[in-house]
């Protein structure tokens, strides 16, 4: 995925980094100097999908981020 920020690299790095200690991810990996962490793996629930009205299911998910200027 790619996203556009206006902050930072730090600040946004951080930012991600306690949104995903808040859904409970573990950062194995952090080196704000490169804007690079990365996740242990962690069994997440996907939300439900509105289109068809079913559940995503249980998915098991390690997050690589990487936060570099345009």
């Amino acid at each position: 995925m790619h996203f556009s920020y206006d902050k930072p690299q730090r600040e946004a790095l951080v930012e991600i980094r306690e949104f995903l200690e808040k859904e409970g991810f573990q950062i194995l990996e952090y080196a704000p100097e490169d804007g690079f962490m990365f996740t242990d793996y962690k069994s997440f629930v996907w939300d439900q999908d509105k289109i068809f009205q079913r559940d995503q299911g249980e998915r098991l998910m390690a997050l690589t981020v990487h936060i570099h200027d345009k």
